[in-house]
């Protein structure tokens, strides 16, 4: 009986279409056409969430390499298409034959990457800056479907955060244009016994977080409906991967176990993947309590929850897109949901704008991201 030949998979097609906008024409094919062979290879090898990971980091490394190339040419005042656009057929060919071999052959990689690392020095530091925050993989593998939802009066920033309320509001009215919708809030308090404290960056976050965004526990449930309570009632704390090697020693035991934050007791009801570091780039977060602790770790100064206050905003918002709908539908929603706020809630949301962002075209965040692709672009 012949063998069969392996499924053949593609790239998330919203990925590609991005990635072909931002290719120059006479090399949009090719350039498509080898990453959807390196994409099946890496898929065959690794799964398909590793593939669409590396897929996305491939769009955005794109990006900033023709940031580069616009940068440069403006520089030296070239004339013509650029660099990209008369020599990178050759190049991209030699590229992808070397990317094959690779993939093929992990022996010859690692000796590969040893060689070259000698001969790196400086440029490496410099690129690593840009790796670390730029071309990361994504918090999230299945992410295709995520937006940020950002807020602001009409005279402010487009892309601010929410208060609780509102959270509350879209989450339960939205049913047929989100699948879910989370949030997510930072703090900084001191973890561990009091001997051996540390300061550590962790979120609190709804209970529906991790499931929304597709994150397995290693160990532990998680948050669950249980944690869903009034304020203060739920002091529980999912570890993150490193905090559970530094504090637990990795033990597997660790579910039922109490860690400190803010010399409060918190029983511990999971710990994340290593790859997790937390829901914004560039910062990793240690641990995670439910949302109903916000009071208890970041305190209250007004003496009134946080979480109680329309006029306080400074709750993250993400949601997923309800089967079939698009960005553009749902921010056509949320300008409805924009008019009703405003009349129910004049004193805190008159003329108030909300509106979503698709989770695959923010870097860091799309104010930052603004000023940080055009340095990245001339470190590249």
């Amino acid at each position: 009986m012949s063998e069969q030949p392996p499924e053949r998979h593609g790239p998330p097609e919203r990925l590609r279409k991005r990635l072909a906008r931002r290719l120059p024409d006479a090399e949009r094919e090719l350039i498509l056409g080898e990453l959807d062979d390196l994409f099946q290879l890496r898929a065959e090898r690794d799964g398909l969430t590793a593939a669409t990971r590396w897929y996305r980091r491939q769009s955005w490394s794109f990006a900033l390499r023709l940031q580069a190339d616009r940068i440069r040419d403006s520089l030296t005042n070239r004339r013509g298409g650029g660099r990209m656009g008369r020599g990178m057929g050759r190049v991209w060919m030699d590229a992808a034959y070397a990317v094959r071999r690779m993939a093929r052959a992990p022996a010859f990689t690692a000796v590969a990457v040893v060689s070259l690392a000698l001969g790196i020095g400086a440029n490496t530091a410099m690129f690593s800056i840009v790796n670390a925050v730029l071309l990361a993989d994504p918090p999230f593998a299945e992410g295709s479907e995520l937006v940020e939802l950002y807020t602001s009066d009409a005279s402010g920033t487009p892309y601010g955060t929410w208060s609780y309320p509102d959270y509350e509001d879209v989450r339960d009215g939205s049913g047929a244009v989100f699948e879910g919708v989370s949030s997510a809030r930072t703090f900084i308090g001191t973890g561990g016994e009091a001997d051996r404290s540390s300061i550590i960056v962790g979120e609190t976050v709804t209970p529906n977080h991790f499931t929304l965004h597709g994150i397995e526990m290693v160990l532990g449930p998680g948050f669950g409906p249980e944690q869903e309570g009034p304020s203060g009632s739920s002091p529980a704390v999912v570890l993150s991967h490193s905090l559970w090697v530094q504090e637990f020693g990795a033990s597997r035991s660790v579910i039922g176990q109490t860690y400190r934050l803010n010399q409060l007791d918190y029983t511990v009801v999971g710990v994340t993947p290593e790859w997790y570091t937390g829901s914004f780039p560039a910062f990793r977060s240690s641990a995670f309590a439910p949302m109903n602790m916000s009071a208890a770790l970041m305190g209250s100064p007004s003496g009134v929850d946080p979480l109680e206050q329309r006029g306080s905003r400074s709750s993250f918002v993400r949601a997923r897109l309800a089967d079939g709908v698009t960005v553009e539908q749902a921010n056509a929603y949320l300008v409805g949901f924009g008019t009703a706020m405003s009349e129910a809630h004049p004193g805190t949301n008159q003329d108030r704008i909300y509106h979503a962002v698709l989770l695959d075209d923010i870097l860091v965040h799309p104010i930052v991201d603004g000023a940080l692709i055009p340095v990245a672009g001339l470190l590249m």
